[in-house]
């Protein structure tokens, strides 16, 4: 059985009439059921027509299920089903519909486009009876799969039941508009709901031949009338502008009328510095104050004017800094007022980011002081580069107690400088780390549980891991052919770096409580750098064993002028010497001469990559 909806025949009356409109596009009602004037009862089963027919109708389901609207302007859906008309669902097209929850199942309510049977249906709800709303409620579907001819399925499964309020279907329809209209330099404000263009002229304007500027919008291509128009009395007839897309138009009434008095408006709309608002600009603060970078060369000032009719802004640029700038606004009424914007530049920055000493020793930036360390007996090393701001010179005091930034303006900021010699660690030996180890230099700090911790490698305005050294560690040595840490935390990676070289293993620490190599060789001592090399967490070592250099060949002969008399080590130059004993083990460390006479024996002396062998009698 097929009974057709009463509110159809008023939707063709309806297809022009818009929900809202914004440049042109006008949401307008192309189907809208309300059960009004509807009190059937339909209980044969029967099924669905084909759904492409011209005819909205319903279809009641088999198995005793019904379709209803024994109140007024509502219906109950019970295991039915029905379909919209065709309509065109091509473009920007809504679903609106209003409904609750007749009676709690777990069957469901579906909404589908262009689905005729009960397979597949759900595509645009597919809701259980516990989701659907109990009270009368909206919802909102965007149709994106339509075409020229459509239609909407509504079906609700056996035995579940929905009360449906209202259905409506919308599509977007553009229409010709004016979007913008400006006379004698004013914007005039445009209603399309009402179809009114209004605007205020400046006081004087010939209000009798006006020329306006008019922009469409929508789907117009065209206006009228064009060129000049006679607006002196259109505060009580307004003219009527027409905007065409060839087939619909759009009127407006437009009014202009001119201000009764000149102008007194002699303010700024905006004030810039080099292409950029003045900070904290408002129209009615007259004075400025602004600091220009160190180096900046002399600023460029505009500013626009708020009053069309306001004179242009006579505007007076800084020859020197520092110096301040005017901007004269005159009102079209006469009078005037001067912005004014005091110039002055800020010190040259004098940031300090790296040291790195000619020994290869980052050192520690924090704040004010600046920290970094040198092998014991070796002499005191000097600045080898820096990274400060730009035009800055870095350089260490007379007295060797502050490192001096000068800046590109020639004052100076001081930092208190630490430098000094760590004695390294000697002899065989394997140690658990308690952060008393004053062999140990970092930024960071001690765990009881990372060990001696290394940061990852990220500089921050609030965190500074870099360039304080928090990233890094050196572990100052003697003389030995490895050393083997045990990770404190999971494997990290590194960089390593022995006596300012960097090695190409290893690339990574070893897993928490595990250990990893670090192998050394041709010096007497070593400073051992270990770099974090990730952008995420903390590393860090909690124990060191160490292996003994290993001699394998002696040179007896002088060496960098080294000599042995039979009873003293001659070291003229002060050449870093080691002292071993025919078992390897360490006796003498030192850059000046060596008394021997009291020990007997055979002895290596090394220096460097070099070695010879002296028999004290």
């Amino acid at each position: 059985m097929k009974k057709y909806f009463t509110k159809i025949l008023a939707i063709a009356a309806m297809l022009l009439i818009g929900a809202w409109n914004v440049n042109g596009q006008t949401e307008t009602i192309i189907f809208h059921e309300t059960f009004n004037n509807m009190t059937t009862t339909n209980t044969t089963g029967n099924g669905l027509t084909s759904g492409n027919t011209d005819d909205t109708c319903y279809v009641v389901g088999g198995g005793g299920s019904a379709m209803k609207c024994s109140i007024d302007g509502t219906m109950d859906l019970t295991g039915g089903r029905f379909a919209t008309k065709n309509l065109d669902l091509t473009g920007d097209v809504k679903l609106y519909v209003t409904y609750k929850l007749g009676s709690a199942t777990t069957k469901k309510f579906q909404i589908a486009i262009d689905v005729s049977g009960t397979s597949g249906v759900g595509g645009i709800l597919n809701e259980e009876g516990a989701d659907s709303p109990t009270d009368f409620t909206t919802k909102q579907f965007t149709i994106t799969t339509g075409t020229t001819a459509s239609y909407i399925h509504f079906r609700t499964e056996s035995s579940h039941t929905i009360i449906l309020d209202e259905i409506k279907i919308t599509k977007v329809i553009s229409s010709p508009i004016i979007s913008s209209f400006t006379a004698a330099g004013v914007s005039a404000t445009i209603n399309d709901e009402a179809g009114t263009i209004t605007a205020e002229l400046p006081y004087g304007t010939n209000l009798t031949s006006i020329t306006p500027n008019i922009e469409l919008g929508g789907s117009a291509i065209s206006y009228t009338p064009t060129g000049a128009q006679d607006f002196s009395n259109s505060s009580t007839t307004p003219v009527t502008y027409t905007a065409s897309d060839g087939t619909n138009t759009k009127n407006y009434a437009v009014t202009l009328t001119a201000k009764a008095s000149a102008s007194t408006d002699a303010t700024l709309s905006d004030l810039k510095v080099d292409g950029t608002t003045v900070t904290g600009f408002v129209s009615s603060t007259l004075t400025y104050d602004v600091i220009l970078p160190y180096g900046s060369a002399n600023p460029v000032v505009t500013a626009v004017k708020n009053d069309p009719v306001a004179s242009d802004p006579v505007i007076t640029n800084v020859t020197s800094l520092p110096g301040s700038a005017t901007v004269l606004v005159t009102a079209q009424a006469g009078n005037s007022q001067t912005y004014t914007i005091n110039f002055t530049v800020a010190a040259a920055l004098k940031e300090l980011t790296e040291l790195i000493f000619s020994n290869s020793f980052n050192a520690f930036i924090k704040g004010e002081t600046v920290a970094a360390y040198y092998m014991a007996g070796q002499a005191k090393p000097t600045i080898q580069s820096y990274q400060a701001s730009a035009g800055a010179t870095v350089a260490i005091s007379a007295d060797g107690t502050k490192v001096v930034v000068t800046g590109a303006d020639d004052v100076d900021r001081e930092l208190a400088l630490t430098l000094e010699p760590v004695t390294p660690i000697t002899g065989s030996t394997s140690v658990t780390f308690d952060g008393t180890e004053t062999w140990i230099k970092t930024g960071y700090a001690f765990y009881a549980d990372k060990g001696w911790a290394f940061a990852k490698a990220v500089e921050e305005e609030t965190n500074k891991r870099i360039s304080e050294g928090k990233s890094r560690i050196y572990f100052f040595v003697g003389s030995y052919s490895k050393l083997t840490f045990t990770s404190g935390t999971v494997k990290r990676n590194i960089k390593v770096f022995v006596n300012g070289t960097e090695l190409a293993t290893p690339t990574e620490t070893a897993a928490s409580n595990s250990t990893f190599d670090i192998d050394l060789s041709g010096a007497s001592n070593y400073m051992v750098g270990i770099y974090s090399n990730q952008t995420s967490g903390d590393g860090g070592m909690t124990a060191l064993t160490t292996t003994p250099q290993t001699i394998t060949s002696a040179k007896q002969t002088q060496e960098l002028g080294i000599s042995f008399d039979g009873k003293t080590i001659r070291n003229p130059n002060g050449v870093s010497l080691h002292v071993f004993d025919i078992a390897g083990r360490l006796v003498h460390a030192s850059h000046t001469d060596i008394e021997m006479n009291n020990q007997k024996g055979i002895y290596i002396v090394k220096s460097g990559a070099d070695a010879m062998k002296i028999c004290v009698k």
